[in-house]
């Protein structure tokens, strides 16, 4: 499945990896920088999103539609996105093309012109983007609960920053923070497809001595004594509740994360999952209701989000709240776990069905693990998980010290999120 993975590392420090897949016509690269919303200050928070934006607008070479005309006129595609903890630039093209693809990824990141005209413009276009994610209800409820589990840290802050950290923004101030962190100890050069380990480490070569001789940049570390808020809530002219009920658990390298993927398969991953069926199902009460896993560095959150109608909600999270305590306490049948566990093996197996796929699990297991993780190692770990461990795992996850609820009500119903958080109160107690 990933039988031709290769890795070099840079005499700057600059990592390169490929995964060679000779039955593909095409490939997939990217660039993996280790920075984002968490490595941000106060001041400087949504630059790594803002300075995303702003490396698509033009290098010293090209400008903005030379950018993308350079890729689609090949029949490739070119984007990007920002997290809390990297931003990523990727581009498919066909393999013949695989110089040119390279060449327009590293010209952006390495050399992107920044002009103060082009900063102007596409501050207006963030802050657009920021007013949209506030009239979201459903969007902006999750920016609610990850300042609730984190607050006052970077993790609590809003990814794409706010009005005044990028009122303030400059050509020098976005250069300065591009070049202290798009480092060469932070970079990762990668490609997935038809091609040739040793040529493109070549070729990246004539690119990485374009990055600092820095370290992979650092970040203020999340720890015990960081402050949670138990309720976060708007109250606004809309139709539904919009809520959020957030645990907070741990870093992605500990070694519960394999029993904490099965728990919220169970839980909530999925229509055939317990709380899709409890609420939606067997009571009727909400459209769509899911759990997810959030793993980072050395913290996390498991996730439970959903729609109510008001005079509804009570009801609802009430079932949400018994039913995690019922895990935690009965635990899971042997047929339940293993149906689970199952889905999880068996999702492994689509992730590497094109070069895409092949392309996140290499850098990103090379960025979050230092090193490529191999489907068979996660299957065996997840063998490793029992019923019990579940048990467990839950008993000390869903408890009220670990958790946060976030909810955005419609005027008129002001004491509906004290009585989602007293549901927890009760049944978590």
């Amino acid at each position: 499945m990933l039988d031709e993975i290769a890795i070099t590392t840079l005499p700057n420090g600059v990592r390169v990896i490929t995964s060679r897949l000779p039955w593909v016509k095409s490939v997939s690269l990217g660039i993996w920088t280790s920075v984002g919303g968490r490595h941000e200050t106060v001041a400087e928070s949504g630059l790594s999103h803002f300075l995303e934006h702003m490396v698509f607008k033009g290098t010293r070479r090209r400008n903005a539609r030379q950018i993308s005309q350079a890729v689609e006129s090949r029949g490739g595609s070119l984007n990007a996105y920002t997290d809390l903890e990297k931003t990523v630039y990727y581009v498919r093209v066909p393999s013949r093309s695989l110089a040119l693809g390279l060449d327009v990824l590293a010209d952006m990141t390495t050399a992107p012109r920044l002009d103060p005209a082009d900063i102007v413009k596409e501050r207006h276009v963030v802050l657009e983007e920021i007013a949209m994610g506030r009239d979201q209800a459903d969007s902006h409820v999750f920016d609610m609960v990850y300042e609730a589990l984190w607050r006052g840290h970077p993790l609590g802050r809003p990814l794409i920053g706010t009005e005044k950290s990028l009122v303030g923004v400059t050509r020098e101030s976005m250069e300065t923070f591009r070049q202290n962190h798009y480092t060469a100890g932070g970079t990762i050069f990668a490609a997935a497809g038809l091609l040739e380990h040793e040529a493109f480490v070549a070729q990246v070569s004539a690119y990485a001595d374009r990055l600092a001789r820095l370290p992979e940049p650092g970040y203020r570390a999340v720890r015990d004594s960081t402050p949670q808020r138990e309720l976060i809530s708007e109250w606004r002219e809309i139709e539904q509740v919009q809520f959020v009920a957030g645990f907070r658990t741990f870093g992605r390298r500990d070694p519960r994360r394999h029993a904490l993927r099965i728990l919220n398969t169970i839980l909530g991953e999925g229509m055939s999952s317990r709380l899709f069926q409890l609420v939606r199902e067997r009571h009727g009460l909400a459209y769509a209701l899911s759990s997810s896993v959030y793993p980072y560095a050395d913290t996390g959150a498991l996730l439970i989000d959903a729609a109510f109608a008001p005079d509804k909600t009570g009801k609802a999270v009430d079932l949400i709240a018994r039913e995690l305590a019922r895990l935690a306490q009965q635990g899971v049948g042997e047929r339940e776990f293993k149906r689970a566990r199952e889905s999880i093996i068996g999702s492994l197996d689509m992730v590497f069905e094109a070069p895409m796929g092949h392309l996140n699990w290499i850098a990103g297991g090379l960025q979050s693990e230092g090193r490529v993780v191999q489907p068979a190692e996660i299957q065996a770990n997840l063998m490793t998980v029992s019923p019990d461990d579940i048990r467990d795992l839950a008993a000390e996850i869903f408890r009220l010290k670990r958790l946060s609820v976030a909810a955005i009500v419609p005027h008129g119903y002001g004491d509906v999120p004290q009585r989602c958080y007293r549901a927890f109160e009760t049944a978590l107690a």
